[in-house]
C-alpha cells in the first residue's frame, strides 16, 4: 500500500522540469504587457495573419504600404503570424500572451531535458536552464523569433541523437526546417548550427582517438549529410521559393538595416538586462578551462562561434 501511494505522488507531483516550465510560462505572464508594448510588429504580424485567414492565401507583394504599395514581398513569417492571429481571434491579446508562454516555458523545458540526458547531473542541468532563460528574457517578446527557440532546441536534439546513434531519424532534419522557414528567417541558425557541429565531429574524427565503441556510428555521415541537404531542399517550399534565402541572408549582410535594428547591436553590460548573458559567458570559460580531459571540438567549436557572434551583434 505504501508503494502504491509513494508511486501515485511521484507520478502527482511535478518534477523539476516541470516546475521550470511553470516558472517560465508564469514569467511571461507576467511580463505580458512588457512583451506586446515594447516591440510595435505585433500589429503588423497580426495583420498579415489576419489577411491570411480571411483571404485563404500567402501575399508575395506588398499590400500595407503607403510608400511602395505592389512591392515583391518575401512572407518569411507567414506561418508564425497565422497562429499568432489564430491565438488572437480565440482569446484576444491574452491568447497572443498564452501562446508565446507555451513556446518559450516548452523550449527551455526541452532545454533542460537535453542539458540533464547529456550531462546527467540535474543541479547542473536546472542552473543552466535558469541561466539561460533569464539571459534570453530580455527577447521574450509577442514576435515570431520565440519560435526559433523551440526549433532551435529541436535541431540539436536530433543533432545529437544521430551523432550518439540512438535515433538514426535523419529525416527529422528536413521536417523541422520546413516549418522552420516558415516561421521565421532565422531559420539559417539551423544550417550554421549543423555546418559548425559537423566541422567539429570532423576534427574529432581526424585528431582524437576514441576508446572503441565510443566513435561515431559507421552510417553517421550518410545520415548527417543527407538530413542537411534535405533540409536545405524543404526551405525551397514556402511562398517565396529561393527568394526566401535572398531575404533572410540579405538582411543579415545589409549594414544600413542591421546598424539600425536593436537586436543585432552587440550586448551593452551596462545594461542590467544583459548582466545574466554576462554571467552565462565567465560560467562557460571557467568549465572550458578547469575540464580536466581533452573538450571535444563538437562542443567547444559551435559555443565558441556562436558566443562571438552574439558578442559582435
Amino acid at each position: 500500500m505504501k508503494k502504491a501511494l509513494s508511486r501515485l505522488l511521484l507520478y502527482l507531483l511535478p518534477g523539476l522540469g516541470d516546475i521550470l516550465w511553470m516558472g517560465a510560462f508564469v514569467g511571461v505572464l507576467g511580463l505580458g504587457p512588457r512583451m506586446m508594448n515594447i516591440d510595435g510588429d505585433l500589429g503588423r504580424h497580426l495583420t498579415i495573419g489576419r489577411y491570411i485567414l480571411d483571404q485563404g492565401r500567402v501575399p508575395t507583394l506588398d499590400l500595407f504600404s503607403h510608400t511602395l504599395p505592389g512591392q515583391v514581398l518575401t512572407p518569411h513569417e507567414w506561418l508564425a503570424q497565422v497562429i499568432f492571429a489564430l491565438a488572437n481571434r480565440v482569446m484576444g491579446l491574452d491568447g497572443v500572451v498564452l501562446l508565446s508562454g507555451l513556446v518559450i516555458a516548452t523550449s527551455f523545458w526541452l532545454v533542460y531535458r537535453q542539458s540533464r540526458r547529456l550531462s546527467q547531473k540535474v543541479l547542473a542541468s536546472v542552473l543552466v536552464t535558469v541561466l539561460a532563460m533569464a539571459a534570453s528574457s530580455l527577447h521574450w517578446l509577442t514576435r515570431p523569433h520565440i519560435f526559433t527557440f523551440l526549433m532551435l532546441v529541436l535541431w540539436i536534439s536530433v543533432l545529437e541523437n544521430l551523432r550518439s546513434g540512438r535515433l538514426n531519424r535523419w529525416w527529422l532534419l528536413p521536417v523541422l526546417m520546413v516549418v522552420w522557414a516558415n516561421l521565421h528567417g532565422a531559420f539559417i541558425a539551423g544550417f550554421a548550427t549543423w555546418f559548425l557541429y559537423g566541422l567539429g565531429l570532423a576534427w574529432d574524427a581526424f585528431w582524437r582517438k576514441f576508446p572503441k565503441g565510443e566513435g561515431l556510428h559507421g552510417h553517421f555521415w550518410r545520415y548527417y549529410l543527407s538530413g542537411g541537404a534535405a533540409a536545405f531542399l524543404a526551405t525551397l517550399i514556402n511562398p517565396a521559393g529561393v527568394g526566401l534565402w535572398s531575404t533572410s541572408v540579405g538582411y543579415v549582410g545589409n549594414h544600413y538595416l542591421v546598424s539600425h535594428t536593436a537586436e543585432y547591436h552587440p550586448p551593452n553590460f551596462q545594461e542590467p538586462s544583459t548582466w545574466p548573458f554576462m554571467l552565462m559567458i565567465i560560467l562557460t570559460l571557467l568549465l572550458f578551462g578547469l575540464q580536466s580531459k581533452r573538450l571535444e571540438a563538437a562542443r567547444v567549436l559551435p559555443s565558441a562561434a556562436w558566443l562571438v557572434m552574439a558578442l559582435y551583434s
